[in-house]
């Protein structure tokens, strides 16, 4: 509630249409109710789902219970809110589904950060296929293709304050785009790029890379979707 409070005071609420994105936040972070509904519609909801920029998601049910994730990542459990809207206990997301007239899914929304990702449901063998080989990677601690020059070129643009939104997924844009200012700042103290060097792939499916500053250390992750984007990507300083 205090987030929320914050999010209020700091935005222009008055102006909503100058601002969809932060009243989508405001939305987003308000507290839910959870209700009960015939479980039996876990059935129809579960299966696997890609957003057009290639984020694939996949949803479970068991025991009465309905799950979300992220390819690559950890299940949350999702509670209904109605027959078609589900929240996260965990953090501020939240899950809708579409149905036809014929009461079938047609696909998924997942509300986070101030954005809507919309996404077709898909192939489930693929998708899961498609998981295997992240796995595998995690496994072997095995870079994407390309990896080295991906990250270069993320540092470059962060440090010219001109991140190329294009080449991220919608939610990873508004973030990157709201950061550029203060990332652009930081290093610029952080001053000339001197060593690059790969770290690992984290349990989340993440190239994670040293980078050494003149005057600073910093850990960059990153995981590309399917179809190319960024979907992920963090810093944090290092010691």
């Amino acid at each position: 509630m205090d987030d929320l409070m914050k999010l209020v005071k700091e935005t222009n609420m008055a102006e909503p249409l100058k601002d969809t994105v932060a009243w989508r936040r405001y939305e987003q972070m308000r507290p839910r109710t959870e209700i009960a509904v015939d479980p039996s519609l876990y059935e129809e909801y579960s299966g696997a789902y890609e957003t057009v920029d290639g984020t694939l998601s996949v949803v479970s049910h068991r025991d009465h219970r309905l799950f979300y994730r992220i390819v690559g990542q950890s299940d949350l459990e999702i509670f209904p809110e109605s027959d078609t809207a589900f929240f996260m206990k965990a953090l501020p997301v939240q899950i809708t589904f579409e149905l036809n007239q014929d009461r079938r899914v047609r696909n998924l929304t997942h509300h986070q950060n101030g954005w809507e990702d919309y996404a077709a449901k898909v192939d489930l063998g693929e998708v899961l296929d498609f998981e295997d080989e992240v796995q595998q990677r995690i496994k072997d601690q095995q870079p994407l293709p390309e990896s080295e020059r991906i990250v270069r070129r993320v540092i470059d643009e962060h440090a010219r304050g001109e991140p190329n939104l294009e080449n991220m997924s919608p939610a990873l844009a508004v973030l990157a785009d709201e950061q550029k200012e203060f990332i652009r700042d930081e290093l610029e103290k952080a001053a000339a790029l001197k060593a690059l060097s790969f770290k690992g792939v984290s349990q989340d499916g993440l190239d994670v890379y040293d980078a050494e500053f003149e005057n600073a250390k910093i850990e960059w992750g990153f995981a590309v979707a399917r179809r190319g984007k960024i979907s992920h990507l963090y810093l944090r300083p290092t010691l």
